[in-house]
């Protein structure tokens, strides 16, 4: 951490906890990346909130369990990998975080597109792996941009610094806490008005049901919720309907965070270098002083 002049430790000791949202109103940027994030995770959870019941359906309760957990697996290789080479891209290639930022938005949204149209494929049942490519390259790419997004709101504290004198960084920080318990709340719902609108929740209930009234009898509950899922129970006006929320949401919600960072965040790394540089300056005139 750079080390930071009394006066702006000063006023950050200072800060009481309306301080949180009024750090919010006063810098722009910081908005921004809040906003951003509310969109991008919000549209990121509904992929893994919907995906049991996105199995059940279109696969069946017992096929779909089984694809799920690889489907799981999936999900966690995607992650590592792009962990993994984050840092190649930024450091080693030298690419610039927002033209990062922009070619991850464009693959994942063309993978959301690819996963929605992957059920009108003929006899999509048998072509699970294609949507395993398709779920790899939208997790990839979705946890580049969540690095990109976090490290947008680190860099929004030394830009408050350079603004309003104070860093409020336990102020800023918090607002990751505090986005992802919104962000839980309004995924569930989103979730609940698809099983709704797609007449969907009854089933989904009585699987829920028979999973926890019938503990221990796993073959009776395969039978059963067997009758009630998978593409010979489910018509597929439903599974379309259940397929917009479970891809067409998310996609949405991915092109306005795209749109909105792109138009409206300002701190790219040239940028920020020379808040730095700014606040550095600042630092030295105050200590000849």
């Amino acid at each position: 951490e750079r080390k930071v002049s009394d006066v702006v430790e000063k006023n950050d000791e200072k800060m009481k906890f309306k301080d949180i949202f009024t750090v919010i109103v006063k810098n722009d940027q910081l908005r921004v990346s809040i906003i951003g994030i509310l969109l991008y995770y919000t549209g990121s959870s509904v992929l893994v909130a919907a995906g049991l019941n996105y199995f059940y359906f279109n696969f069946g309760y017992q096929v779909g369990g089984t694809y799920q957990f690889y489907f799981t697996i999936v999900y966690a290789a995607a992650t590592f990998i792009a962990q993994l080479l984050y840092p190649l891209f930024v450091n080693k290639l030298k690419i610039k975080r927002m033209n990062l930022f922009t070619i991850c938005s464009i693959v994942t949204i063309v993978a959301y597109v690819g996963l929605f149209v992957y059920v009108f494929f003929p006899s999509y049942t048998t072509y699970f792996p294609i949507l395993c490519i398709f779920a790899f390259i939208a997790f990839f790419g979705q946890t580049i941009i969540s690095l990109i997004l976090y490290i947008m709101i680190q860099d929004t504290i030394d830009y408050n610094e350079y603004k309003f004198n104070e860093r409020r960084e336990s102020s800023i920080f918090s607002l990751r806490a505090f986005t992802a318990k919104i962000v839980s709340s309004v995924q569930q719902l989103i979730l609940y008005i698809f099983l709704a609108s797609a007449s969907l929740f009854t089933i989904s209930n009585k699987i829920a049901n028979l999973e926890r009234e019938f503990i221990g009898q796993s073959d009776y509950i395969i039978s059963e919720a067997n009758k009630l899922t998978g593409p010979q129970n489910i018509e597929l006006w439903q599974r379309i309907v259940f397929q917009v929320g479970f891809c067409i949401v998310p996609l949405v919600l991915f092109i306005l965070t795209f749109i909105i960072i792109k138009t409206k965040y300002k701190l790219d790394e040239d940028e920020h270098s020379r808040i730095v540089k700014e606040i550095e300056n600042r630092k030295n005139e105050n200590t000849s002083l």
